[in-house]
Order: C-alpha cells, then sequence, then structure tokens
C-alpha cells in the first residue's frame, strides 16, 4: 500500500489509513515499533494512541455509534466493551481519545 494507502485526515495532522480493520492498523504500529528496537520490559517510550473522533460517527436519531457501516452501530455500552477489548488486546495503547 505503501503512501498511497494513507491519507491525510483532519487539520490536526492526522491520518486515515486504508485497512480493512483496526486490528490491521494495531499490528503495522505494532510491528514497527518492535523493528525499531527501543521499547523493552523495563521501558516503552513508544506508545500507540487513537483518535476516535466519535462525534463524526455519532448517528443522533439511533444514539449510536455506526463503526464501518450500518451494520456495525455500537450504543455506549457496546463500544466502551471495544474500547476496552483494544485496550486488553494491545499493550502499547497509551489513550483513547474522543472516545464518545
Amino acid at each position: 500500500q505503501g503512501a498511497a494507502g494513507f491519507k491525510k485526515g483532519s487539520p490536526d495532522g492526522s491520518y486515515f489509513n486504508a485497512f480493512d480493520n483496526i486490528g490491521e492498523c494495531f499490528k503495522l504500529l505494532e510491528d514497527a515499533i518492535a523493528a525499531v528496537g527501543v521499547n523493552n520490559e523495563e521501558f516503552q517510550p513508544l506508545k500507540i494512541g487513537v483518535s476516535c473522533d466519535s462525534n463524526n460517527w455519532y448517528i443522533e436519531e439511533a444514539h449510536k455509534y455506526e463503526w464501518d457501516g450500518p451494520k456495525n452501530q455500537f450504543d455506549d455500552n457496546q463500544l466502551t466493551d471495544f474500547y476496552e477489548k483494544m485496550i486488553n488486546d494491545h499493550p502499547l495503547l497509551e489513550y483513547i481519545e474522543d472516545p464518545f
């Protein structure tokens, strides 16, 4: 995919990717961090942050968040469970910005 797989996002300088799911995104980042070889058991200076920008995918009428299309709509509790799973599955995840 290279540079064409990523597109500039909001004015804050973030990038959106062309992967099919968030797991693939984490794999790319975790593999890149591991390849650098800076993190170890005692010291992990490289971490991952996620800006969910949830206000842009909230559906007011349904009171749900639409994640990757109408087949994946989450209420607050389901979205919380999803974030908890992300945190548990990806120990380098340092923060989640704008989760709701």
